[in-house]
């Protein structure tokens, strides 16, 4: 799956690498490694300043209030047996 996906990425950017991004690799090479760790972080670094910015500008007790609720939910399915806690 990652090969796939550093593939198509590679694609999107125009990486042609000898072959680096072959979808028939036995596993990741350092090149995908590499792109795919530093997509990762860019993506990081934007939904966290997203989320930044949102919690700045509005009350998170709507999210607490979720958590509350599907912590309660988890908790009575692993007591009722519905949920295995393993």
């Amino acid at each position: 799956m990652f090969a796939v996906a550093s593939s198509v990425t590679a694609e999107v950017i125009g990486l042609t690498l000898n072959g680096a991004f072959s979808i028939k690799s036995t596993g990741p090479t350092t090149v995908q490694m590499l792109v795919g760790t530093l997509i990762a972080y860019a993506l990081a670094l934007a939904v966290t300043a997203g989320f930044l910015r949102y919690a700045r500008r509005h009350s998170l007790y709507p999210f607490a209030a979720y958590l509350l609720v599907l912590g309660g939910l988890v908790v009575a399915a692993v007591a009722t047996g519905v949920l295995s806690a393993s």
